[in-house]
């Protein structure tokens, strides 16, 4: 189930294969590698792909410990926050990307309404070059903050009492407590919750495709969209598998640097 295709995949790269001239893939070395370094197309991906990872990411680890940070203080009701914050978690990404897409509309949207009742002028959030990659980064921000953030709780509540109190006796305050104590003991769990992450940013599909295909223009189409329209509206299979084969050993090479941090950390 995965080996197989793994090497036809691999295969399919080093080959010329348009659906449109044959049903088979012919060898043709490195032919479609060189094309892909040339490629405007592919640079766009590329940096679309790079800007969404990066921005996503930052955004998800901050906002994740915060949350975390705070869930973990006694309040009155912190059983139902817990429970709450996991809604968009749960939401399949299609739904979520289309709950979105029409709460986002120009139209019709309820945001846009809301915006225009106290007097705020909205922009076309998914149909300007401008404000849809920023909408798409913050879509996936609100649906995935909440898995960092329950990964960083569990890692608090572990946390020893023992060790924050002699802190306290050595006169450290809030802030030096969680500079040398909070944090050195979260990190490692951070670091294996951004990897997860990280793995799933750079292979993202789901919300994009729903919410803009890739567009208005290229403005929202990263690495998997340019792999899914060059294999599937141009029926170029070849190229689409070199495009592949490059986005797996990216994700691969990123994660195994978070997932090295994280153990040498733990260590």
């Amino acid at each position: 189930v995965t080996a197989v295709p793994m090497v036809y995949l691999f295969y399919a790269s080093f080959s010329q294969w348009l659906l449109t001239r044959s049903p088979v893939p012919r060898l043709t070395g490195l032919q479609n590698y060189i094309k892909m370094f040339s490629d405007e197309y592919f640079y766009n991906a590329l940096r679309v792909s790079g800007v969404f990872t990066v921005s996503s990411l930052i955004l998800e680890v901050v906002l994740g410990v915060i949350v975390a940070l705070l869930l973990n203080r006694l309040f009155f009701g912190r059983k139902v926050v817990r429970s709450f914050i996991l809604i968009p978690m749960m939401i399949t990404p299609t739904v979520a990307g289309l709950i979105w897409r029409i709460m986002l509309n120009s139209d019709f949207g309820v945001i846009n309404y809301l915006l225009s009742s106290v007097g705020i002028e909205a922009p076309a959030w998914l149909a300007s070059p401008g404000t849809a990659l920023l909408t798409v980064i913050l879509v996936d921000v609100w649906e995935w903050t909440p898995f960092v953030a329950l990964s960083v709780l569990a890692a608090l509540q572990t946390l020893s009492q023992d060790q924050v109190e002699s802190a306290k006796i050595d006169g450290a305050g809030p802030f030096r407590i969680f500079q040398h104590v909070t944090i050195p003991h979260i990190r490692p769990v951070v670091f294996i919750a951004a990897s997860f992450r990280l793995g799933a940013l750079l292979r993202w599909f789901d919300t994009i495709y729903v919410m803009t295909s890739g567009g208005p223009g290229n403005s929202t189409e990263n690495l998997p969209m340019y792999i899914y329209r060059t294999g599937f509206f141009y029926l170029n299979m070849g190229y689409s598998a070199t495009l592949a084969v490059f986005l797996l050993m990216l994700t691969v090479i990123l994660t195994y640097v978070f997932v090295r941090q994280s153990r040498i950390d733990e260590a």
